[in-house]
Formats: structure tokens, C-alpha cells, sequence
């Protein structure tokens, strides 16, 4: 996300807080949460079409 070389992660929950975070890799296994948004649904199941 960052473009430093290494990976970083986008979360977003479906059920609890919904939150969708950020975590940015700082190297040695170690993460950062950066918090992007709460309380807006990030999963949207699909819907089956009618043949």
C-alpha cells in the first residue's frame, strides 16, 4: 500500500465493529493498524439469479 517492498493487509469485518483496517507491514513481523472506516457492512453476499 505503501510501495516500501513490503506486503501490507486490508481487513474488513462482516459481523462486530465492521470495521475495514490497514495494517501496514514495519518488517520483522511486526504490524500497525490504521483504522479506514467503521460501521459500514464490507460483505455483501451474492445473489443467486433466477434462470
Amino acid at each position: 500500500m505503501n510501495d516500501d517492498g513490503r506486503p501490507d493487509l486490508v481487513m474488513g469485518e462482516h459481523r462486530g465493529a465492521l470495521r475495514l483496517s490497514l495494517w501496514r507491514n514495519l518488517g520483522g513481523g511486526r504490524f500497525i493498524e490504521q483504522l479506514v472506516g467503521e460501521g459500514v457492512e464490507s460483505h455483501r453476499p451474492r445473489r443467486r439469479r433466477r434462470s
